[in-house]
């Protein structure tokens, strides 16, 4: 098997235990993106690395994208081919276009699987987009033997392209968290950002990227009434110099610490009274699993991924872009310990379905199912549990 995405850190990310299992079942599992020979994360992880190099943005030089989009193609076929593997997983959208044209013609030999970690089409976005990565993705499924979803909006979505049979789309949460992983740990975090015991400390986890919104969080954090309340951000991107700039600007840098690319999330979510999501789009946020299995409380925009996780009481969403719908849900959550537990415990029972146990197993049976051409047996249906009670 061969597992591929357009970037090295998707695959450190995501599918080192699917790797280590399938190894372990005497499966030989290499991996590929850019750039991957150089990430030393990943060294020993699969069988073998290779190099792909995936063009990402064609629009800026579209005679060289071409070319490049040629020798890949080409290379894919290639490589395919030469190490004979029986199964292609890929993720990300554009190594998973790339890989289902250039292997369109050898499905009877490698069967081609695809997770979509969130399509690139999705309510709220523009028509023009929509119309766009719809059609290819709609194309690129009549090329593929079986297609992963992880949230009721893409599922719906990818079977009504009407190029795939209904029986190859899956409806999966996620790749899965490890529980054991975790758990809450003993306090460092706090005593780090200098947190008295009664301050309540706000956690976002994110690329800072203009899709995750993170100055959202920053303008709903401005109009908290609690002036002792901080707020930190796990992540780096192109944005970051921006916020920090605009944190400044308002006056609030001696409450707001970005941490950079961290490592120890459990231990960030284990001393967060509440994580906050504010983001336009997501698949199905692993940041959001991460906090059920801890037990922080979120908030989080009421989009696909995080309306499939959170709605019915294990979380509270509110509308996209809703600075004073955000703010006032912060201090509801923060106000009400009550409130708190219930969607802790909720969140506890839910993210069960999620478990990296569960979720490998469903994997295997999907590859078992694809290699013998028919249909797994089985559909994922996200539970729902009771609304959470307000105090009265």
């Amino acid at each position: 098997m061969l597992y591929v995405a357009s970037v090295p850190l998707h695959l450190y990310t995501f599918w080192i235990p699917y790797a280590q299992h399938f190894r372990s079942k005497n499966w030989v599992v290499d991996g590929a993106s850019a750039d991957i020979t150089q990430w030393r994360d990943l060294e020993g992880v699969f069988d073998q690395v290779f190099d792909i190099n995936f063009v990402r943005n064609p629009l800026q030089n579209p005679l060289a994208a071409l070319a490049g989009i040629f020798a890949t193609l080409k290379h894919i076929r290639s490589l395919v081919a030469e190490q004979g593997y029986d199964i292609v997983h890929v993720s990300t959208p554009t190594a998973a276009f790339m890989v289902r044209l250039a292997l369109r013609g050898e499905r009877s030999r490698t069967k081609v699987i695809y997770t979509a970690h969130g399509f690139h089409f999705f309510k709220g976005n523009s028509s023009t987009r929509n119309l766009l990565f719809r059609g290819l993705e709609r194309m690129a499924a009549g090329w593929t033997d079986a297609l992963i979803t992880i949230n009721r909006e893409d599922f719906d979505a990818a079977n009504s392209f009407g190029t795939i049979a209904p029986g190859k789309v899956r409806l999966i949460p996620g790749i899965g968290v490890d529980p054991a992983k975790y758990r809450k740990v003993p306090e460092t975090i706090r005593r780090e950002l200098g947190l008295e015991p009664h301050q309540a400390l706000l956690l976002v986890i994110g690329e800072m990227i203009p899709r995750k919104r993170h100055k959202d969080a920053i303008d709903a954090f401005a109009k908290l009434t609690d002036a002792t309340t901080h707020m930190a951000f796990a992540g780096d991107g192109k944005l970051r110099q921006h916020l920090e700039a605009y944190v400044h600007s308002q006056g609030l840098s001696q409450r707001m610490h970005f941490l950079g690319f961290r490592k120890d999330i459990p231990a960030l979510l284990s001393a967060s009274d509440v994580l906050l999501l504010p983001s336009r789009h997501e698949g199905l946020p692993r940041c959001i699993l991460e906090a059920m299995c801890i037990g922080t409380p979120v908030i989080a925009s009421d989009i696909r991924g995080c309306r499939d996780l959170l709605a019915n009481g294990c979380g509270v969403l509110y509308p996209v872009g809703d600075i004073e719908g955000l703010s006032k849900a912060i201090e509801e959550v923060l106000g009400n310990n009550r409130m708190r537990s219930q969607l802790s415990r909720r969140a506890a029972e839910r993210v069960k379905e999620c478990s990296q146990d569960i979720l490998i197993g469903r994997h295997e049976e999907i590859y078992d199912a694809v290699l013998a051409n028919e249909a797994p047996a089985t559909e994922f249906v996200f539970p729902t549990t009771p609304a959470v009670e307000s105090e009265s």
